[in-house]
């Protein structure tokens, strides 16, 4: 449980600030309030009603910070296997890489084939302001879909696994 482990933090934090804070609240300097506060906070995260209890639980002993520091060593580890267990899943599909390449570079292609076709429309046809205002939403609704969808294949092909896995691939030949 972390909870033990972020009582020191809680009471020296309270020890530092607190005292400050009462003093501007009640415009007196209260260390009794001070430690109530604490033995609160204490008393909360433990679960322990007796205060002597509590901020004995509170000081946490070096063999328990030993086996903190062993668990997040431990949940590190598992979480880098994890990973790695992700990019070896993933297969080199000559297809995914295709369609993602050619939609990395044929959608900027069509975003300014959609910028053209509506400047030609803005510039050379005489629309009414409701028929220009549905084209430049049409027209600016795909632009939008098309930046999103390059985004997510860029996202994909270089932030992902595959990604990982494809970009250990090329740079080990």
């Amino acid at each position: 449980m972390v909870a033990p482990a972020l009582i020191p933090i809680a009471i020296t934090l309270a020890e530092q600030f607190l005292p400050s804070i009462v003093k501007k609240i009640t415009g007196e300097d209260d260390k009794k309030a001070v430690a109530e506060k604490v033995i609160s906070v204490a008393k909360y995260v433990t679960g322990f009603s007796d205060p002597e209890q509590a901020l004995k639980q509170a000081q946490v002993s070096d063999d328990f910070k030993d086996k903190l520091l062993e668990e997040f060593v431990e949940i590190s580890k598992i979480e880098t296997e994890d990973v790695q267990d992700a990019r070896k899943n993933h297969k080199y599909h000559d297809t995914t890489v295709t369609a993602i390449k050619t939609a990395l570079w044929l959608n900027p292609a069509l975003i300014f084939l959609g910028i053209g076709i509506l400047a030609y429309v803005v510039v050379f046809e005489s629309l009414d302001s409701g028929s220009l205002s549905m084209l430049s939403a049409m027209i600016g609704g795909m632009i939008n879909q098309l930046y999103q969808e390059r985004q997510q294949c860029y996202s994909f092909l270089v932030g992902s696994s595959l990604g990982s896995k494809l970009k250990s691939m090329f740079g080990s030949k």
